[in-house]
């Protein structure tokens, strides 16, 4: 049983790391997040009642999703809208 769990705490840690290797850049708003993955496509998840994915819906995302085929994004910034003009 002990040996089992060592098993499956390596595979989540093999998991965790292979899955940040793929990431350039990560920017989280207040209920969003915007990505930029090594091959410099543009991805985002969280919620989207304002469009702040970039998808063209409202509808939020779980999973990161690509936005568009661009694969040159150099600069990504997600921000909380209502905090910044209420901060203003």
């Amino acid at each position: 049983m002990k040996l089992k769990k060592i098993i499956t705490l390596l595979c989540i840690a093999f998991n965790i790391n292979a899955m940040a290797q793929c990431w350039s850049k990560i920017s989280a708003g207040g209920y969003h997040t915007l990505a930029i993955k090594t091959d410099g496509t543009l991805w985002t998840c969280g919620g989207n009642d304002n469009g702040q994915l970039g998808d063209g819906t409202l509808t939020a995302k779980n999973i990161p999703t690509q936005i568009g085929t661009a694969n040159n994004w150099g600069q990504i910034s997600a921000a909380d809208l209502k905090k910044l003009i209420y901060n203003l």
